[in-house]
């Protein structure tokens, strides 16, 4: 599948927003981890940058988080995200299909990619892949899920070549969804003994 084309839309930022708060209410139902508290929405703002890629995904200005409303816990419990990878300027999908479209390309050069993403920082996040993700518990604990096992040198390609949605938007939103429990330190554990 070729992704030089792809963009995201307005439907496609929504989804990944459905997806999120679909996320966030299943951890609020369970209520705070610590205390047992009743979990409330707390969202803090972000400043995303989409690239060329997903420009309509910037006006995402707020990361979904949630808070004790016990006085004496009041910790916060962010849950798993589809929109934003971790702490990452960029949205993961701009770092997911800037990824893709630079494995199909014949030789990096210093200047931006048509994705508006440094060079530089497009090859640091194929590193990151090829590399952290592939050297992490998370990636040792799904990579079973995978048969022939994941090409590590092609990676993101070779995951997300795993996934069976034919439309490129829903197979990034499977993409993304499988990832998610990396967007989150404080409800991991939590999020992957309930997905």
């Amino acid at each position: 599948m070729m992704w030089h084309s792809f963009a995201a839309d307005s439907s496609f930022s929504d989804d990944l927003l459905h997806l999120d708060e679909a996320a966030a209410a299943q951890l609020k139902a369970a209520s705070c981890p610590h205390c047992g508290g009743r979990l409330d929405r707390a969202d803090y703002p972000r400043k995303p940058r989409g690239g060329g890629i997903a420009a309509v995904l910037e006006e995402c200005v707020r990361r979904i988080s949630l808070c004790c409303g016990r006085p004496g816990c009041r910790r916060r419990l962010t849950p798993p995200s589809v929109r934003f990878l971790g702490r990452r300027v960029y949205l993961g999908v701009t770092l997911l299909v800037a990824c893709l479209r630079a494995l199909t390309q014949p030789a990096p050069t210093e200047t931006p990619t048509d994705s508006g993403v440094p060079t530089r920082t497009v090859s640091r996040w194929l590193d990151w892949w090829q590399t952290t993700f592939a050297g992490s518990a998370f990636f040792a604990a799904s990579a079973g899920r995978f048969v022939p096992p994941l090409e590590v040198a092609q990676l993101p390609a070779s995951l997300v070549a795993r996934f069976t949605p034919t439309e490129p938007g829903a197979r990034l939103a499977a993409v993304l969804a499988f990832l998610a429990p990396l967007t989150t330190t404080s409800a991991r554990a939590r999020f992957l003994r309930s997905g």
